[in-house]
């Protein structure tokens, strides 16, 4: 898709909610697998908010990162067992949407995530001013299947707090007042071929645990029945 196109989808010629609350047009990807390749348009992506404000979402994920291998322990942690719904809680974040990756089907853009906050206050939310969130893709989840199993799994996240890599006007902030009426944009976007200067990299997801961490750990197990056994 060349740039042109896609700004055209990024600022379209929205009404303005009128009253107190904003809403956030996020646009985020393309979202890639583990091994590299688009994520299915109908695997779940998320926006989970970091509800107590410690700067540490779920996976270990802190401002301005990705999940990379090395959150791997802390992502099987977080997320196992999981349902990756709307509202629902993961530890002490929060996740405000979830749903398909091209659920909108932007124009046929392959892995392309689109959702709208729409007409919000904060209160309304659960947020605070220049609140933190991030976004996370599940290549594996659906609609119809939304729940983290105990086996690894495959899971991506990324926080950024600038909209400077952005080609909106909001980075994974909450905006410094919610009594504006206005519609922000928040669009993260992959270098690969989407006009976006994001790594591809960034937007490929990590198998969690990793097969090294089940090796040690299911090593460590036998030793200790082995000792209890002599």
């Amino acid at each position: 898709m060349k740039k042109l196109t896609l700004l055209t989808l990024l600022f379209p010629a929205l009404a303005l909610p009128s009253g107190a609350s904003i809403s956030i047009d996020t646009f985020a990807g393309e979202f890639l697998d583990a091994s590299g390749s688009n994520a299915s348009d109908s695997s779940l992506w998320a926006i989970i908010y970091d509800s107590n404000g410690d700067d540490l979402l779920p996976g270990g994920l802190t401002p301005d990162s990705s999940l990379l291998g090395t959150n791997a322990s802390q992502a099987f942690t977080d997320f196992s067992g999981q349902q990756i719904l709307t509202g629902q809680n993961i530890g002490f974040d929060k996740i405000l949407w979830a749903g398909e990756i091209d659920g909108a089907n932007l124009s046929g853009t392959p892995s392309l995530g689109y959702t709208s906050l729409s007409n919000f206050t904060f209160a309304e939310l659960g947020v605070v001013a220049n609140g933190k969130w991030a976004v996370y893709w599940f290549p594996e989840l659906t609609i119809d299947s939304d729940t983290l199993g105990l086996s690894p799994f495959e899971v991506g996240g990324l926080q950024q707090t600038s909209a400077g890599a952005s080609l909106g006007d909001l980075g994974m902030v909450m905006p410094a007042t919610d009594d504006t009426g206005t519609n922000y944009t928040a669009a993260f976007i992959n270098s690969g071929d989407n006009g976006g200067d994001i790594a591809p990299a960034t937007f490929t997801a990590v198998v969690v645990p990793e097969p090294t961490t089940l090796s040690l750990s299911a090593l460590a197990l036998v030793t200790l029945l082995r000792r209890r056994r002599y």
